[in-house]
């Protein structure tokens, strides 16, 4: 087979690019070259794929895309399409010099979709988080009244982010059934990193979406090192690179876990001084990082966040989860988790030592939630992985 050449946008967040690396190396295994733009903070991991790296500091999105918008789904609907029309001409300019004969991107860049329509060039859509379709909200009736709630009380704000969303596809020739699209640019061929059976309402979802299970390769595989004085159960517990600076969570976990019967890993991301948790006991080690994939081969519990990654990582080891979400998305996630009977959602807002005690103590107990997260497990195993997404790819240009 002839060497294609690969563009890929994708958001320079870590629930985003990791997942993608696995397809990005999966590719240049074959022989093809794939250029990534992304920023610095990703270059390290761009080029161990061994693709080439692509500086997007040019881009607008870069400093524009906060992680709190999450929280809105109308102020992220807004922001998407603010991005797409500020720097559509100078993505089109770069996709256009890279001479690409397919574009890979991310679920949430509509201005890739839109650059791709415009050159001419075929495309992929990569979903980071499951599939939001308007059947997904079914699934949920308590987030789903929330979002309802909060549409009509900002039904304006909303009516002309859908206006602006209408003019760009029609400008584009982009035909959309929905304005859900936004949060997946659903192309020909969608490579999803999760499984069917744990999608929502996955009978909804067409043919042309291809889960393939999580994306680990790549990942640093080196094994963490930590060791406590007891062999007793691991909890492990990290809010995500993102939401983490919380010290009171953390705090509320050491005193929660305190000379209990459990060894304890806390993960504190880069932005938590970890000299703040001073005078702990030895059954608990507080860290900047650790390396999530070797710690949760070994974990009896995850406390998490619910971003996707976490989830698709726990659940691919078979680790039950407590969750604690704080955006749409994460909340979504660890609803599922929950309603699979793999795990717990709790709110930190009204977290006791004592309420986190006793749910982390119960699902490490109860067998079911164990037995739970291995069908989940399971069946992020059997998807058909990182090959069958490569092989779909290449049938696009061939």
């Amino acid at each position: 087979m002839k060497s294609i050449t690969f563009v890929v946008l994708t958001i320079p967040l870590h629930g985003h690019v990791n997942p993608m690396l696995g397809v990005v190396k999966g590719l240049v295994t074959k022989g093809h070259k794939v250029h990534v733009f992304s920023t610095e903070d990703f270059k390290e991991a761009i080029i161990g794929a061994g693709a080439i790296f692509k500086s997007a500091a040019g881009f607008k999105y870069v400093e524009r895309f906060s992680p709190d918008i999450g929280k809105d789904p109308i102020k992220i609907s807004e922001l998407l399409i603010d991005m797409t029309e500020e720097q559509i001409d100078e993505v089109i300019s770069l996709m256009g010099k890279e001479k690409a004969d397919l574009v890979i991107h991310d679920g949430f860049c509509l201005w890739a979709k839109v650059a791709a329509r415009a050159l001419g060039i075929p495309a992929v859509s990569v979903i980071t988080t499951i599939v939001f379709a308007p059947a997904l909200l079914l699934s949920f009736p308590a987030i789903a009244w929330t979002q309802l709630s909060h549409l009509m009380v900002n039904f304006g704000e909303f009516w002309k982010v859908f206006q602006r969303y209408n003019r760009l596809n029609q400008k584009f020739a982009i035909k959309n059934d929905s304005v859900f699209d936004l949060f997946i640019n659903e192309e020909k061929l969608n490579i999803v990193f999760t499984s069917r059976y744990f999608q929502p309402k996955a009978d909804s979802i067409g043919k042309s979406f291809l889960f393939i299970g999580p994306s680990l390769s790549g990942r640093n595989s080196e094994k963490e090192k930590y060791s406590f004085k007891k062999e007793q159960p691991l909890v492990y517990i990290s809010l995500g690179t993102i939401f983490n600076n919380d010290p009171q969570f953390y705090h509320i976990c050491i005193a929660a876990l305190t000379d209990k019967p459990y060894n304890v890993i806390i993960s504190v991301g880069k932005a938590t001084d970890v000299k703040v948790f001073s005078n702990l006991p030895e059954n608990i080690q507080v860290r900047n990082h650790v390396n999530q994939i070797s710690v949760l081969q070994e974990a009896a519990l995850f406390v998490s966040h619910g971003g996707m990654n976490s989830v698709n990582e726990s659940m691919y080891y078979g680790v039950p989860m407590v969750l604690f979400p704080a955006v749409q998305e994460q909340q979504i996630n660890s609803e599922r988790v929950q309603q699979l009977g793999a795990g717990k959602v709790l709110n930190r807002m009204d977290l006791t030592k004592e309420k986190l005690y006793k749910v982390i103590s119960r699902i490490i107990e109860d067998a079911a939630f164990k037995k739970n997260a291995t069908e989940v497990q399971r069946s992020l195993k059997e998807a058909v992985g990182i090959d069958a997404a490569v092989k779909k790819i290449e049938e696009l240009v061939v």
